[in-house]
């Protein structure tokens, strides 16, 4: 049965059509129950063993632009700028020096979100920038040009459009200082959840119990804690899918920020692009006992 359900801080419709689900595994012959793409219990992702072509490895070093800034040494992880920016500021935060590594299998997440803020910093400092996006993308589906972990950080000269419209309906309230409905599960200082308004199927999202704009505002306990949960979250993810993508949502003077991430299974097609209305194919309730770890 199709529903409309509303997006948790700005209202906005997005539309619950369970029934939808069988329709992926029927057109592409693979498969029964929702969405065939769904990866066997215990089945995970891996992408391959260590390469020696890859710019991203130890050794590569001088295949990559000059480097911004490092984490242990040797290192851990690695900053330099974006070959191919499509902002003034685009950089590339690689997670790991071993090829076959994901998020979910890295030894080291808190010196990964370390990165993050270090990086945010700098650019959300720079005078011309007015936004800055912290997002991952991983596997075929999520975006992702090369296997090997990283993570991107832009700053653009402009507010996006969506964050202008969070940040609007942020005045009127702040949803994610009300308790979630569906909980994966809970920390210290971060609560997981699957949005009752999910636009994707498995939809997660990490929202900080204290209330802040800016996730560069973090403790050290706080950023430590949310290494932890994203690690958890690229877990449950992988389980489900063999692409996903997570993206930062910041706010420069109010708002709560939080992080969405969610497998990608599909590909966005017709329909959202013309309206910038998703469709949602599994029950939140159901996807938040699947998510956890």
């Amino acid at each position: 049965m199709t529903e409309v359900r509303r997006n948790p801080i700005t209202g906005e419709p997005v539309i619950f059509a369970p029934d939808r689900a069988t329709r992926f595994s029927n057109a592409f012959g693979g498969g029964t129950g929702a969405l065939a793409c769904v990866l066997e219990e215990g089945e995970t992702d891996r992408r391959g063993r260590l390469s020696p072509h890859c710019p991203f490895c130890p050794g590569h070093e001088d295949e990559t632009p000059p480097e911004i800034a490092r984490f242990g040494e040797p290192w851990r992880v690695r900053v330099f700028a974006n070959k191919y920016p499509f902002a003034p500021r685009h950089e590339v935060i690689v997670e790991s020096p071993r090829h076959d590594d994901t998020f979910a299998t890295i030894e080291h997440p808190e010196e990964v979100v370390a990165a993050y803020v270090d990086r945010y910093r700098a650019i959300a400092a720079d005078p011309e920038i007015r936004h800055v996006t912290i997002f991952r993308n991983h596997g075929e589906l999520g975006g992702a040009s090369r296997e090997h972990a990283h993570s991107q950080i832009a700053g653009t000269t402009f507010v996006p459009p969506r964050v202008a419209r969070e940040l609007a309906a942020f005045a009127g309230g702040c949803a994610l200082c009300e308790p979630p409905a569906h909980v994966i599960d809970e920390s210290t200082h971060f609560i997981r959840f699957a949005p009752h308004g999910s636009a994707f199927a498995y939809e997660q999202w990490i929202a900080p119990r204290r209330h802040a704009s800016d996730f560069a505002s973090m403790s050290t306990d706080e950023s430590n804690d949310l290494a932890l949960r994203l690690r958890d979250a690229a877990r449950s993810m992988e389980r489900i899918a063999k692409s996903y993508n997570w993206l930062f949502m910041n706010f420069a003077d109010a708002g709560h920020w939080y992080v969405q991430a969610m497998p990608r299974m599909t590909s966005v097609a017709g329909f959202e692009l013309a309206t910038g209305t998703f469709i949602d194919v599994v029950d939140p309730a159901a996807a938040a006992q699947k998510l956890r770890v």
